[in-house]
């Protein structure tokens, strides 16, 4: 069992992915679109929640996977034997269509003014703890018959109830200047850097400036909850809202954490509702390999929406992916490209060479159940740490957090 930092690691992999023809040759910006809908968070099957590197690909982590692993509350654990299909199989069928996932809240229009929400806000949802779409790589994909499956890494039960959601710009089919907003019950969560303390806006705040490319920058005001914002530039984006944009921010009588976005800096808008850190989840992995032998391709999918990452390190540009909203960030070699699967499932692309190849890779994939995709790539059973009796290898429905 590897143990190391789920939140900080997904967040360096993605500044990394911003840069990487400058530094490993590996990720990401995005190509064109289909027409932009009323509202991001009312496209059809748009918002569910994400993906995360694994421990099968440890034995190739580049260098950024390792630096400041330690730097956020929530731990990454787990990692089990990769399987492979039988080459004398047909690929499994696809599932029935998923259904769309629930009406999301209304955002605002660009450039419309927000009013700040009631302090009484709804309590958050609980999340899915396993995906409920598994990806298979269909025949006629070259190297099919070679593709491989595995379960992945856990977002640590020892991270305390944390919510977040993004906000950015969103001109077009391109969003920008991401930034996340969280909530955590812990004030003395870790957050990446060593904290400077600073007064902004009237308010006794600390700072933590992670290393790395760009360079992403958190602004925390210690409380119960705590409140931060993690960007590019917090500090003049919290200046423009006259204080942190969050309202309505509590710890509810379970231990989880709810709040709403509040006022927001003219041109923001809302592009990931809050949402509960989901906690105690899993993801999972399927992978074609190359001609020669190497890494390949690989589809991750996982609960935690993946886009309040990326959006912070680099521009997402609105791709289709077979009929559903997808978004890319292209920067040639390792540009990933981010769906939803279900939901509450997102898919994501990684290892292709460049933007087009992770495009077409991503609109080949089939999606099927747990036990068909376990079934058909012989997939080892999970073995991660349940929370109070749950275990996570049951049915995600019935393994949610106290």
């Amino acid at each position: 069992m590897t143990i190391t930092t789920k939140d900080a690691e997904t967040r360096l992999r993605a500044a990394l992915d911003a840069t990487i023809p400058q530094l490993l040759s590996e990720d990401t910006q995005l190509s064109s679109a289909t027409d932009r809908p009323s509202s991001l968070t009312e496209e059809p099957q748009m918002l569910a929640l994400a993906r995360s590197e694994t421990i099968e690909s440890r034995s190739r982590m580049p260098r950024w996977r390792l630096v400041g692993a330690a730097a956020a509350g929530v731990l990454l654990v787990g990692g089990l034997a990769i399987a492979q299909r039988p080459q004398d199989e047909p690929a499994p069928a696809a599932q029935s269509p998923i259904p769309a996932p629930a009406a999301q809240p209304p955002v605002p229009a660009p450039g419309a003014e927000v009013s700040a929400p009631s302090t009484t806000v709804a309590e958050l949802a609980t999340p899915a703890l396993e995906p409920d779409a598994y990806p298979v790589i269909p025949d006629a994909y070259p190297n099919a018959k070679l593709a491989s499956a595995m379960w992945g890494g856990q977002l640590g039960w020892n991270g305390s109830p944390s919510a977040e959601a993004l906000v950015a710009r969103l001109e077009g089919d391109t969003v920008t200047d991401g930034l996340q907003l969280s909530v955590r019950s812990n004030p003395a969560d870790a957050f990446a850097g060593e904290a400077q303390a600073m007064q902004l806006v009237g308010l006794e705040v600390q700072v933590y400036v992670e290393n790395g490319s760009p360079a992403l920058t958190t602004v925390v005001l210690p409380g119960s909850p705590t409140l931060a914002v993690t960007g590019q530039d917090p500090i003049g984006f919290i200046e423009d809202a006259g204080g942190f944009p969050i309202a309505g921010a509590r710890i509810d009588s379970n231990g989880n954490i709810t709040f709403a976005v509040g006022t927001l800096p003219t041109g923001y808008e809302v592009i990931v509702p809050p949402s509960q850190l989901p906690i105690g989840s899993v993801d999972a992995s399927t992978r074609v390999p190359d001609d020669d032998g190497g890494d390949g391709l690989a589809v991750w999918v996982e609960v935690r929406n993946p886009l309040i990452s990326y959006a912070q390190v680099g521009q997402l540009t609105r791709v289709d992916v077979n009929g559903t909203t997808g978004w890319m960030i292209d920067s040639g070699p390792g540009s990933p490209v981010m769906w939803p699967a279900s939901p509450t499932t997102w898919a994501m692309v990684s290892g292709a060479t460049n933007a087009d190849i992770a495009l077409e890779f991503a609109r080949s994939i089939d999606f099927v159940d747990k036990d068909t995709w376990i079934e058909w790539y012989g997939v080892q059973p999970t073995n991660f740490p349940p929370q109070d009796g749950q275990i996570i290898s049951g049915d995600p429905t019935a393994t949610t957090t106290a």
